[in-house]
């Protein structure tokens, strides 16, 4: 998945002259605590980059992993600026996470050298990715600077959060397939509809249900595959992949599904569950599974890959959760009718890992906002092809709403935007 599908958080210079002016170092460190509600406890440095020099009168950008497969990595920031944001803004990365930073592992860890769930919880939940950017917006911009968001995925769901918490500080907010668990299970809505999708061609739901039952050792890996396979495929082209995928599990062709693992880079998704890396993943995948009401849906005969997968990476949480030692996060969206900020939320209508009906209720509930609800899927694989999707972007975070310079990036994104037949 390109960088689109994970978070980048954007900040706008203050307009308040007495706040000091940001580092110009081509990167720095800010000390956070290990759990911010601790704030006098333990704490280890987490890493920025800028893209470029840093200039007090442009918008600053800060590019966050959406803290779950989605790192950034040292010395890409330049590269980034360039392909999504260009040289109107300043561009800053956190390049070393909570999620990455050997000290932040090492504390989820027992004295057995095993990941103590509890503990991991405790400083991978959300609130804690949350308030590590708000640690690096004061460090670049004083306690009164005031910063625009852009997430993406999970990264517009930290975003959002983000706006729960400091929205006072926040001037625009672009947010790219937010996913929102929360809303999925306060409308009570199936956003998984693989099963019901392959029901459309006869046979081939008995069909994957032989092929999981003749792979029962690999069933996370054949699921794994076929979610994975939504984010490489279009959606014109997603049910005839699908159908192709089956079959050849069903005939036992292990070289079309060894293929289709490499393309869709499956071992490297199980390398991250299964790694050091592991612990912020699972904990970030119970954030998305607990809420959204999906679990009660699961039958073992029927076959739900989205769900299924965050359901086994998500396992150990769920457990702990199940027996009261965890408190998971409120299952019910406050919403945001209060923000003062202007907020693009950007959907796909053909989304497999976001509900797009989710973006629509949020959307709604935000003062000032546009939705542009693309003709696409997860990956934006439409609008990226002209990079419609990086104008809607730029033109909204340097100008807003109202400016002729959205208005134009949205009329020629308009052979794009999804309309009810």
């Amino acid at each position: 998945m390109h960088l689109a599908a994970s978070a980048v958080l954007a900040l706008l210079p203050s307009a308040a002259a007495q706040d000091p002016a940001p580092p110009a170092a081509a990167s720095g460190c800010v000390q956070v605590p290990l759990d911010h509600g601790q704030p006098s406890g333990p704490a280890a440095a987490i890493t920025y980059e800028l893209g470029a020099a840093f200039d007090h009168g442009k918008p600053t950008v800060l590019v966050v992993a959406d803290a779950q497969q989605f790192h950034l990595r040292p010395g890409a920031l330049a590269a980034l600026q360039q392909d999504q944001f260009g040289d109107a803004c300043n561009v800053v990365g956190i390049v070393r996470s909570r999620g990455t930073v050997d000290a932040f592992l090492a504390a989820a860890r027992g004295a057995d050298g095993q990941v103590d769930w509890t503990a991991a919880y405790r400083l991978f939940r959300s609130g804690q990715w949350v308030e590590d950017l708000e640690a690096v917006r004061v460090q670049l911009l004083g306690a009164g600077g005031q910063v625009s968001l852009y997430g993406a995925s999970g990264g517009a769901l930290l975003a959002a959060e983000y706006l729960q918490r400091h929205g006072d500080k926040v001037a625009r907010a672009f947010l790219a397939a937010p996913v929102m668990p929360a809303l999925v299970g306060e409308c009570g809505l199936a956003s998984d509809r693989f099963w019901k999708e392959i029901g459309a061609v006869p046979g081939l739901q008995p069909k994957l249900l032989g092929a999981l039952a003749a792979h029962a050792g690999e069933r996370r890996r054949v699921l794994l595959t076929l979610q994975r396979q939504n984010f490489f495929v279009a959606p014109a082209q997603l049910a005839a992949a699908r159908g192709t995928l089956i079959e050849a599990l069903a005939a036992g062709d292990e070289a079309a599904f060894g293929n289709a693992r490499r393309d869709y880079q499956v071992e490297a998704i199980e390398g991250l569950l299964d790694g050091p890396l592991g612990a912020p993943i699972r904990v970030r995948e119970f954030e998305f599974v607990q809420p959204c009401g999906e679990l009660a849906r699961l039958r073992p005969d029927e076959c739900h890959p989205n769900i299924e997968v965050q359901r086994e990476a998500a396992a150990p949480l769920l457990a702990l959760a199940a027996a009261g030692r965890i408190e998971p996060l409120a299952a019910v969206w406050p919403g945001l009718h209060g923000l003062a900020a202007e907020v693009f939320v950007l959907a796909g209508r053909w989304d497999h890992t976001v509900d797009y009906r989710t973006a629509i209720a949020f959307a709604a509930s935000i003062p000032h906002h546009c939705l542009f609800l693309a003709d696409d899927d997860h990956m934006f694989a439409r609008l990226g092809r002209d990079r419609a999707d990086r104008r809607l972007q730029r033109a909204f975070l340097a100008h807003g709403l109202q400016s002729p310079e959205l208005q134009a990036a949205l009329a020629a994104a308009a052979p794009c935007r999804w309309r009810e037949q």
